[in-house]
């Protein structure tokens, strides 16, 4: 009885989110400017990948033997549909998905994206293995994602001294993104890393005197 009332429960909750999305797209639709308390409209969208994290880890060793042995048919097929589907939504909304805002533009092309990256990103994953760069980066990730936004008015600005407003915009969702991702992480960790060899060296002074 106890294993019928967890299997029911899982049930309802996994109805639960997945009905959830397509609410909070026609919200997004119907009223685009409406912000609900606590960010409700966003989270309704966001806990889908939840779920879908709670059905990755309950069938977790049949979906990773599963794409360890198709990893060459799957890494490139779901590679081009990540891209596309990103760059369809783009071409034809001619603005950036925002999570935040709950600005998902193309229901289908949105999902087909996120969820194609996701597995991407997982596939990657476990080719790479271990990766001092990319453990130091994933352990800084938190002070990255709350300083790079402002980080880049300032690359924006930079870049104005030598191309037009309208030039930024075109090129910066593609052809710039790289760039400045890189310039972020580095400004920020360098800024970091001066800050903590001040504190330590005010430290190192104070017990000293």
């Amino acid at each position: 009885k106890h294993k019928n009332y967890e299997k029911n429960c899982d049930c309802f909750c996994n109805i639960i989110v997945y009905l959830s999305s397509p609410f909070a797209y026609i919200f997004s639709k119907v009223q685009p400017n409406l912000k609900l308390p606590f960010g409700i409209e966003t989270a309704l969208t966001a806990i889908v990948f939840f779920g879908l994290g709670y059905l990755f880890n309950s069938q977790q060793t049949l979906i990773l033997s599963f794409i360890k042995s198709k990893w060459k048919l799957i890494l490139p097929l779901l590679t081009s549909i990540w891209l596309i589907f990103a760059q369809i939504n783009f071409n034809i909304y001619d603005h950036q998905i925002d999570l935040r805002l709950n600005r998902l533009d193309n229901y289908f092309l949105f999902y087909g994206a996120a969820i194609s990256g996701i597995i991407v990103t997982i596939l990657t994953s476990i080719k790479i293995k271990n990766n001092v760069v990319l453990e130091y980066l994933g352990k800084k990730s938190l002070v990255l994602f709350v300083w790079h936004a402002l980080v880049s008015i300032y690359v924006t600005k930079f870049f104005l001294l030598f191309l037009s407003q309208n030039t930024i915009w075109e090129l910066k969702n593609v052809y710039l993104a790289p760039l400045y991702t890189i310039i972020e992480i580095v400004v920020i960790l360098l800024v970091g890393y001066i800050i903590s060899r001040i504190k330590k060296y005010a430290f190192s002074s104070k017990i000293t005197t």
